[in-house]
């Protein structure tokens, strides 16, 4: 039943945020081995023995490489197993939202679980290890050394790009069939070869995550992962459909 005037395009904003809200919380519970460790790891970091331990890390990191990377090496595992494939799932589910006006949310979450599971566990080992490797150099050389090094900032800057190019691994995979070496090398032609739409989706999920951190922190599990997702597929298939006439993938 379609409503009128006011009453409609509230209607319409109240679906639209129910949508948001049951998607993220799919990711969430999908997601709930990482988001246990990672609370364990806040939890653990809030406390003072844990701060006054994780600035004993930083600071002395060569005499803390082992708890270090046990760390990095769990977070990455869980990462890969759990969030890529729940994120590609998400960001599927967003773009049957835009492009096809589909309204159902749990089947077609899971449906696009299952689809592109092999894809996202592959493209998760490969951006994990990546951003580990950085990650650790960007550790060492920036926090470590306390000074700033041009290596130190060249690790930060690749480090930066591949993370913005994990948002265009999942736009790729929920919206063309590509291989996964096809769809890794996109993301970062996008990334470095599109700057108008990287700093766009940048700003975008900066302000979300100021605004839900800062403003609204109770809402970011009901919201955050699912408005990133949402608005950043947006602005990614506005500049696809400019580059290529590609029959999207169902």
């Amino acid at each position: 039943m379609e409503y009128p005037g006011l009453l409609g395009a509230v209607f319409k904003f109240a679906q639209w945020l129910v949508k948001m809200i049951f998607a993220n919380l799919l990711w969430f519970f999908t997601s709930l081995p990482l988001t246990f460790f990672s609370l364990y790891l806040l939890d653990v970091a809030l406390t003072e023995d844990g701060v006054a331990g994780l600035r004993e890390i930083l600071t002395n990191f060569p005499q803390h490489i082992i708890p270090t990377s046990l760390i990095i090496f769990i977070g990455a595992i869980l990462s890969t197993v759990f969030l890529f494939p729940a994120t590609s799932a998400l960001f599927s589910v967003v773009r049957q939202w835009h492009i096809n006006e589909d309204e159902t949310t749990v089947k077609n979450f899971f449906v696009y679980y299952k689809a592109n599971y092999k894809q996202s566990i592959l493209g998760g080992l490969f951006f994990n290890t990546l951003l580990s490797f950085m990650f650790i150099n960007v550790w060492f050389y920036l926090i470590y050394n306390g000074s700033t090094t041009i290596l130190g900032i060249i690790f930060l800057i690749i480090y930066v790009i591949s993370c913005i190019a994990c948002v265009y691994f999942f736009c790729l995979v929920s919206h063309v069939k590509m291989n996964v070496k096809q769809i890794l090398k996109n993301s970062f032609v996008l990334t470095i070869g599109k700057p108008i739409t990287t700093l766009f989706i940048c700003l975008n999920t900066s302000l979300i995550l100021f605004v839900l951190v800062f403003v609204f922190p109770y809402l970011m599990v009901f919201f955050a992962v699912s408005l990133i997702a949402y608005f950043s597929f947006i602005l990614f298939e506005k500049m696809f459909s400019t580059l290529v006439d590609t029959k999207p993938s169902s």
